[in-house]
């Protein structure tokens, strides 16, 4: 899975768009509570690592390296 690497500015600005937005989300989706699991199912939870360093930077400045986020399934039986 190739990572896929945006500016600070464009991760900043989602960011901000998340957590201030004044939409209310419930009204743009439909939760459907007829899902069930039942006793032996197993579900597969995505367990996220990320490999690299992580630098103190000065405002304005450039990370020297890039790090990498990799996942892994678990599988959960329940």
């Amino acid at each position: 899975m190739a990572n896929t690497v945006y500016a600070n500015k464009v991760i900043e600005a989602k960011a901000k768009d998340l957590l201030t937005t004044a939409v209310n989300t419930r009204s743009l989706m439909a939760v459907d509570n007829s899902l069930a699991q039942s006793e032996g199912m197993t579900k597969t939870v995505n367990v996220y690592t990320y490999t690299g360093t992580v630098e103190k930077l000065a405002d304005g400045a450039k990370n020297s390296t890039r790090g990498s986020i990799a996942y892994v399934g678990t599988d959960y039986t329940v």
